[in-house]
């Protein structure tokens, strides 16, 4: 055999071997990047899942991205009670977004008079204790299931808390809440929108905690967040579970 003499056509010896082995390393080569450049711009048809336990984005059906497991409610259903002056529209507002975001079973009963059995004439506020016993006693509803949550303007202290000036709200396990929005506007503020937003979180705190029977978290930014003490945190925490 001779290197680079001519065999019969169709022979592989039209080039020496080790020029050959080259040719076809490259061949091999260049097919495997065209083969890559394919697979890459060929569209994928795979989906993310959401975590276990998780409801999905969108759960709800208004798109928003729930991050909390809100399958295994505590209670089966909702009532908001307006307390003396607090406005029904604003009541059926809080009720109507709560509805359309999680679903929820939530109405709005008629309005109550409780200012005078639970005023503290020395403090000018009302004693949340005594709203949520009063609460309680009128809409006894809440020992068969239901969250009870009363709404208020007046300005509320919790006598368990000698330490805190006023408070935005106050629960009890077995199931009564009220929530205040006496604190809830600062100077900076321009119109009502801030006030009512901040009052909504607030709301839909009483019922991530006795509805759905979720735990406080430690994530300052979480709706859950464990320590609600001033305007500011209230606006930093999301408002949606």
């Amino acid at each position: 055999m001779t290197v680079g003499g001519r065999g019969p056509r169709g022979g592989n010896d039209r080039f020496p071997l080790p020029l050959r082995l080259a040719t076809v390393l490259l061949g091999i080569g260049l097919l495997a990047l065209l083969f890559a450049v394919v697979i890459r711009l060929a569209p994928s048809t795979r989906t993310a899942a959401a975590p276990t336990g998780t409801p999905a984005p969108g759960a709800s059906g208004t798109g928003l991205a729930l991050t909390h497991d809100l399958s295994r409610p505590i209670r089966h259903a909702v009532v908001l009670v307006p307390l003396d002056d607090f406005p029904a529209d604003r009541a059926t507002a809080i009720r109507d977004r709560l509805a359309a975001d999680y679903r929820l079973p939530i109405s709005v009963a008629e309005s109550l008079s409780i200012h005078d059995e639970t005023f503290d004439p020395a403090s000018n506020q009302l004693v949340a204790e005594s709203v949520v016993d009063e609460l309680g006693a009128l809409h006894p509803e809440w020992q068969g299931g239901v969250l009870v949550i009363g709404l208020t303007t007046t300005d509320m202290r919790i006598e368990g808390r000698p330490d805190w000036r006023f408070a935005f709200s106050y629960r009890v396990s077995d199931g009564v809440a009220v929530v205040s929005s006496a604190n809830m506007s600062v100077l900076l503020d321009f119109g009502e929108g801030a006030r009512w937003n901040r009052f909504g979180k607030m709301v839909l705190r009483q019922v991530a905690f006795l509805y759905y029977g979720l735990q406080p978290v430690t994530n300052p930014d979480d709706l859950l967040y464990n320590t609600i003490l001033s305007t500011g945190d209230v606006d930093r925490i999301a408002d949606h579970l």
